[in-house]
C-alpha cells in the first residue's frame, strides 16, 4: 500500500472521472482506512479489518462489492466520501500489483535488505511524500481537505479520522523526508491511476 499523500494525489486525478461534487469529503474518504495507523502502524488484524481486506485479491474485491451492496445506502448523504473510501481500497490493490514489485526490486538493488524491504519501503515513501508535497497541487489538496468533516466507516470513527486528517495537515507532519527518492517517481502515481480505473470497472 502507498502513503496517504500518494492516496490523495491519486484521488485528485479521479475527481472528474467519478463526477465528484464534494471534493473535501472525497479526499477524506480517500485516506480514511489508514486512520487506524495514527499512533503508528496498527497490528495486521486492525489494518485488515479497517480495509475490509483479504490477502487474496479476488476475495478482497469481492469484499468490496459486498460492502457496497450492504453499506452504500447508509451513505446517501455522503456519497463522495463513500467513493473516496472505495478509491482508497482500489489504490492499495493497484499499487501493490503495479508499483510495489518494482519498488522492492529497486530498493534491494540500492542496498536494502531483502528480508526487511517490506518495512524499509516506508523510508522511500516518505522521500516520495517530500517530492509530491513540493508539487503546487499539494496546496490545493490540503485546502480542500481542511474543509472536510469526519464520517465513520468500516472500523474507523469520525473522531479518529479527523485526528488523522489533522496530523496529515500539520506543519510538523513526520512522514516526510526531503531527500530525493531512490526509486519512485510521479509516473508511479499515473501507473496506479490507470490500474485503479481498471479495478473500478470491476466493482461497478
Amino acid at each position: 500500500m502507498p502513503s496517504s499523500v500518494v492516496h490523495l494525489f491519486v484521488a485528485e486525478k479521479l475527481v472528474d472521472f467519478l463526477e465528484i461534487k464534494n471534493i473535501p469529503q472525497f479526499y477524506l474518504g480517500a485516506i480514511s482506512p489508514d486512520a487506524v495507523n495514527l499512533e503508528g502502524f496498527a497490528d495486521q488484524n486492525t489494518r485488515y479489518t479497517a480495509h475490509i481486506r483479504s490477502r487474496n485479491v479476488s476475495q478482497w474485491l469481492l469484499n468490496i462489492k459486498n460492502f457496497i451492496a450492504e453499506k452504500e445506502k447508509d451513505y446517501t448523504y455522503e456519497t463522495d466520501f463513500f467513493k473516496g473510501f472505495l478509491v482508497h481500497l482500489l489504490t492499495d490493490i493497484a499499487w501493490d500489483e503495479a508499483v510495489q514489485p518494482r519498488l522492492f526490486d529497486g530498493l534491494i538493488k540500492a542496498g536494502y535488505d531483502k528480508a526487511t524491504v517490506g518495512r524499509s519501503k516506508w523510508e522511500e515513501l516518505y522521500r516520495f511524500n517530500g517530492r509530491l508535497m513540493q508539487n503546487p497541487q499539494w496546496k490545493e489538496i490540503k485546502n480542500q481537505l481542511k474543509n472536510s468533516h469526519g464520517v465513520a466507516i468500516s472500523t474507523v470513527s469520525a473522531q479518529l479520522l479527523e485526528k488523522f486528517r489533522d496530523d496529515l495537515l500539520s506543519e510538523d507532519y513526520k512522514k516526510v523526508d526531503l531527500s530525493e527518492p531512490l526509486v519512485l517517481s510521479p509516473k508511479d502515481v499515473e501507473i496506479t491511476i490507470c490500474k485503479v480505473l481498471q479495478l473500478y470497472s470491476e466493482i461497478e
